[in-house]
């Protein structure tokens, strides 16, 4: 979206920022990484992406966060991160599912920093990145201890509340303005 003119409580200018920073957020959750657009018209339409992207298992059917992330968001990060993080986490060290699994997330937010650790990332922004995956730690642990049921709208929303943690530092090196409401 095209930079909005005039005061930032603006009507206007709330809106296009609302906008832009749901647009990030949907796209993360489509698959931000990858960057493909095709996974956000199954979030419009409910239906399959013409071109599946390898390693995506439709991650918008999931309906808990745990089945997001185990088994159909990036199937070939999941092999890595669970031999190389989750298994040595258990069998190694000997710590519960519970420590396995933040040892896995922490590994992911470690990778994903390295990733963008070229973009002159600051240290307080890279500290929100990798608390995202550190949420989704607990997230996943929450869904279990509260034996919460599956649901789609649940998870796509959590997903989508949380996704400003890991999308927001990216968008605003792209030149994306904080909202300011007051």
């Amino acid at each position: 979206l095209a930079a909005v003119e005039g005061p930032p409580w603006s009507t206007t200018c709330v809106i296009a920022e609302l906008l832009k920073l749901a647009a990030g957020a949907i796209n993360f959750i489509a698959g931000l990484y990858v960057g493909s657009s095709l996974y956000a018209l199954p979030l419009v339409y409910g239906s399959d992406p013409v071109v599946p992207l390898p390693g995506m298992l439709t991650p918008w059917r999931a309906t808990t966060i745990k089945e997001w992330w185990a088994t159909r968001f990036d199937t070939g990060m999941q092999s890595v991160l669970y031999h190389n993080a989750y298994w040595p986490a258990r069998r190694i060290l000997g710590w519960g599912t519970a420590g396995a699994m933040l040892a896995t997330f922490a590994c992911s937010g470690v990778v994903h920093l390295t990733m963008v650790y070229d973009f002159e990332a600051s240290i307080a922004e890279l500290t929100q990145m990798f608390s995202f995956f550190l949420v989704q730690a607990g997230l996943v642990a929450a869904e279990e201890a509260l034996q919460l049921g599956p649901s789609r709208a649940r998870t796509l929303a959590l997903l989508f509340a949380s996704s400003p943690l890991f999308v927001h530092p990216v968008l605003a090196r792209m030149g994306h303005r904080p909202l300011k409401l007051l």
